[in-house]
């Protein structure tokens, strides 16, 4: 059986004595309800934390949340080996449950990648990795699967043509991510687990192929939803209108069933403001490649804007504090919607933190 977000959606329903946006009996090992249910969140302190890898990517897509920035790089050294183990010992020593490897790009295309991960698995973190599976091994998968990584797949269509437009590759690469998605998935094969949280059971998952809806792959959800494994979660969002997707994917076109969402897999409930908020959002801390501190893992726009961890000497804790005034700041006055990314006036709010003129 297949089991995905979309059928188990219900709203603020009770778990566990827990006010949630959706029942949470099938998690994403790592993601916001899985540890808001497993062991609560604590807002004084981040609960999640994310570091990008350097920003190199062999795809183009055109969801892509970056786009063609041209001011990736700024006058800060890229962080190196050592000083993101330094953020890592600074968060486990806070009690950071989950580190999020991404990238302004493909994550595993930096050589670095293996050697974080060892020391993420040795510190006790849930370590959660995006990727576009192009460059995935069996040996890297099962290294993957034996260091308590949660693995995210995308992949939007079974039609090798459509990948190629999607991504910008061709039709060999459709073939080859096709191939290493079926072998993670059989590598993942007997992880998922039936656990009880808080008196109520659920199932654990630790790999997910995740679709996101564009103009030409509508009519895909079942087709995609076909290659998903029994042990593996399928979950779906409409394109968020960043990056390259402002100007190559016309709105009208696009899904917009509000339960076709992301939220499922990355909402809590904010009590102070009442208010469905992604996890990783309002309770970590996402640390650019060159070590700037952003608003949201997605949101490489808000670089330059909070500082460089180096600033606070690599110390969680601290940058998190003084984070947390700011987003705080932002869910009470800007956002609409539970991402900020998503967020229409996301990018009214960053040129007011600059200091630039409003557009009339």
């Amino acid at each position: 059986m297949v089991v995905t977000y979309e059928m188990v959606y219900y709203q603020n329903t009770l778990i566990g004595g827990l006010k949630m946006t959706h029942n949470n009996k099938v998690l994403l090992k790592g993601f916001p309800p899985h540890i808001h249910l497993a062991y609560g969140i604590e807002r004084h302190k981040p609960t999640f934390f994310g570091v990008h890898m350097r920003p190199f990517c062999n795809f183009r897509c055109r969801k892509c949340f970056i786009g063609e920035q041209k001011q990736l790089y700024g006058p800060n050294p890229i962080l190196s080996t050592s000083e993101i183990e330094s953020i890592m010992n600074s968060a486990a020593n806070v009690g950071v449950k989950v580190m999020g490897i991404s990238g302004a790009g493909e994550p595993f295309l930096d050589t670095r990648i293996t050697e974080i991960i060892r020391v993420a698995n040795n510190l006790g973190f849930i370590t959660i990795i995006p990727t576009n599976g192009s460059v995935l091994t069996k040996d890297l998968v099962q290294f993957l699967r034996d260091n308590n990584v949660t693995l995210a797949l995308s992949f939007d269509t079974t039609d090798a043509d459509v990948f190629a437009s999607i991504t910008g590759t061709n039709p060999d690469m459709f073939r080859k991510v096709l191939d290493n998605i079926l072998m993670a998935q059989d590598v993942y094969s007997g992880t998922l687990e039936e656990v009880t949280i808080n008196g109520e059971h659920a199932l654990l998952h630790r790999i997910a192929i995740h679709m996101t809806m564009q103009n030409d792959n509508q009519a895909e959800i079942d087709k995609v939803r076909r290659l998903v494994g029994k042990d593996t979660l399928f979950s779906i969002s409409p394109l968020a209108k960043a990056g390259f997707a402002q100007h190559t994917n016309k709105s009208d076109d696009l899904q917009t069933d509000k339960n076709i969402t992301e939220r499922h897999i990355v909402v809590c409930f904010d009590e102070r403001h009442e208010c469905d908020i992604c996890g990783f959002f309002r309770y970590g801390i996402d640390i650019n490649f060159d070590g700037q501190l952003l608003l949201d893992a997605h949101a490489i726009e808000t670089r330059d804007l909070f500082g460089n961890i180096r600033d606070f000497g690599y110390d969680i804790a601290s940058a998190y504090s003084d984070m947390d005034n700011q987003k705080d700041e932002f869910v009470r006055n800007w956002l609409e919607g539970f991402c900020p990314v998503r967020s229409p006036r996301l990018n009214e709010w960053i040129g007011k933190k600059r200091g630039l003129p409003c557009e009339s």
